[in-house]
Formats: structure tokens, C-alpha cells, sequence
């Protein structure tokens, strides 16, 4: 994995994966690009101890065909993903604008969701957005309001819901059909398109899109 440098990786998926890129450096000891500004000083080598992570099981789940109306936020939030922000900064910024999320703030809070959790392949950043939008809309600031934090825990189950039924997981490495924690893992996501063609930007838009949905109909019930 050493020949790899992240120029190449980045050449490779079109800026779409700066954060896959990022992290497989620091993970792996991928080379890094020479051509830094000359102020920055040079990095080390992170050594990093095996966590274990997911592992994917099998072929992945075909991507599934969203019958549910695609939200303008949901198309800025896949739109926001291809410009080279991670799923989690993508779905939760342009989510929780609605309800006074600043879009840096969101992209702060999202960062180290990249790739399953700082890519280990764990839960979807897709779908780690869409829970922390749950948690900034229902959030329960009193130790006493059991109420409010049980609506919470329930929308997050329900999304987690109808995410599997769409797609068939909410894992990363099972959506993709890899394990992204390994150099090959990755080599094979990045090389076949899966961040920045064929799955993710789906992930991404139809979590979005799940989300606000779930949101409409909660705010539409009686209260």
C-alpha cells in the first residue's frame, strides 16, 4: 500500500474521498503528497492498535430504489458529499439547518464519522448524521424529561428501520461489500467507485431524504 500517495488517491475519486484519503494515510502510513506548502511542518506516523472492526459479510446489498419523495435537502446534502465533505458533515449540515445548525458547526461535528467512525468500517456516516440530527432536534436538555428522550432513542430506531429496509444495512463495510480498515479494503472501494459512483452519494441522499420524512411525520402527529 506504500505506492499509493495520496495524490494518486485523491486523482482517483475525484476529491469526493479527501477524508478516506486523509484517514488512510494516518492509519495506514500511506506516503503523503511532497508538494505541501513549505510552513507545514511534516507529519508522523500514527500508530494506530487493530480495533476489530465490522466485518463485512458476504456480497454487499443491492442499493435500493428510494420510493419516497428526494428532499431538496437531501439533494444539497449529496451534492455537499461530492464536493468532497464526508457523509456524516454532508446529512447533518444540510439537515440541521432547519432547526439552526450552522453549516461549519455541522461540518465540525461530522468530521471523525467518516467511513463507518473514523474510517473502521462501522456505522454508515450516512446514518450517524442522521442521528445526531435527531438528537439536535429532540435533544432532552432536563434530566427529567423522560418523555422527550424516549421520542429520540424511538426515531433513531425507526430510521435505523426503514435505512435497513432501503438498503439493507447501516454498517459501512456491509453496504460496501469490504472491509474499508484495510489498505486493499479501501484500494478496492476507491478504485471501483464506491465512495464517489455507485453507493455512497445513495447512502447520503436517501438518508437525508429518510430523515426529513421521518421528521415531517413526527412533527404532524398530535400532541
Amino acid at each position: 500500500m506504500a505506492s499509493l500517495t495520496r495524490r494518486d488517491m485523491l486523482q482517483v475519486v475525484g476529491g469526493v474521498a479527501v477524508g478516506a484519503a486523509g484517514a488512510l494515510a494516518a492509519t495506514h502510513g500511506v506516503k503523503q503528497d511532497s508538494t505541501a506548502a513549505p510552513d507545514q511542518p511534516p507529519q508522523a506516523k500514527a500508530t494506530v492498535a487493530p480495533l476489530s472492526p465490522a466485518k463485512p459479510s458476504g456480497d454487499p446489498p443491492p442499493v435500493g430504489k428510494a420510493d419516497f419523495p428526494i428532499t431538496k435537502n437531501a439533494q444539497d446534502a449529496e451534492a455537499m458529499f461530492k464536493k468532497g465533505f464526508n457523509c456524516a458533515q454532508a446529512v447533518l449540515s444540510c439537515c440541521g439547518r432547519g432547526f439552526g445548525l450552522p453549516e461549519d458547526t455541522g461540518k465540525r461535528m461530522g468530521a471523525a464519522f467518516v467511513g463507518g467512525m473514523g474510517m473502521m468500517g462501522l456505522t454508515c456516516g450516512s446514518v450517524t448524521g442522521a442521528f445526531m440530527a435527531i438528537g439536535l432536534k429532540y435533544a432532552h436538555t432536563d434530566t427529567t424529561d423522560h418523555a422527550q428522550s424516549g421520542r429520540a432513542n424511538r426515531l433513531v430506531r425507526e430510521f435505523t428501520r426503514r435505512f435497513k429496509q432501503l438498503h439493507g444495512s447501516i454498517c459501512c463495510n456491509e453496504l460496501l461489500g469490504l472491509d474499508i480498515s484495510t489498505p486493499e479494503g479501501l484500494r478496492k472501494a476507491v478504485s471501483e467507485g464506491y465512495f464517489t459512483e455507485s453507493r455512497c452519494p445513495f447512502y447520503v441522499r436517501d438518508a437525508a431524504a429518510l430523515l426529513e420524512h421521518l421528521l415531517a411525520e413526527e412533527e404532524r402527529k398530535p400532541k
